[in-house]
């Protein structure tokens, strides 16, 4: 009489045929690793873990070293850097674990950000006074505008450009690991 197996030992029957190799082991650490610093630079930026905290959970890290560490957080930053936003906490992290200061690029992009905006209004109040609407309470949202938007396109693909020779970061090193 044949045994009955249940679907647990039928899968691991068939599995033991199954090997990964050292690359996929590598591959897979790697993938782990990256992930978890991403979570936890998400922590971070949403105030859910303090900086200290941060730092702590970085050098906790199993399996790594603390400057691979720092290389996937440098991807990661600028993976997370938003133009528009706010970047307090981004500029902490660069400051306090990886000894960079980016905030003269950061009020120069504000400056750009800000003449360009006042420029864009401008044009629209005069398109609109062009067209007789006119008025202390009119103020163009720009927002949608597809010159605003190409400008912001370009100064993000800037500032990321700009971020990564900061960190030293090529592309072969955003692959590697």
């Amino acid at each position: 009489m044949t045994e009955i197996k249940s679907t647990l030992d039928i899968i691991l029957e068939k599995m033991k045929s199954f090997e990964i190799s050292k690359d996929e082991r590598d591959m897979i650490k790697k993938r782990d690793i990256r992930g978890k610093i991403s979570r936890l630079l998400k922590r971070c930026l949403n105030n859910d873990l303090k900086l200290e905290r941060f730092k702590e959970e970085l050098h906790g890290i199993d399996g790594v070293s603390y400057g691979q560490v720092k290389e996937i957080l440098k991807e990661e930053i600028i993976q997370n850097f938003d133009i528009r936003g706010k970047n307090l906490i981004i500029i902490d992290i660069l400051k306090e674990i990886l000894n960079i200061d980016i905030s003269s690029i950061l009020d120069e992009l504000n400056l750009e950000l800000k003449e360009k905006e006042r420029q864009l209004i401008k044009e629209r109040l005069d398109e609109l006074k062009d067209k007789e609407i006119y008025g202390s309470a009119l103020i163009p949202n720009i927002e949608e505008d597809p010159k605003w938007l190409r400008f912001l396109k370009q100064k993000e693909e800037e500032i990321h450009h700009r971020l990564k020779e900061i960190l030293n970061i090529t592309d072969k090193e955003t692959r590697d690991f």
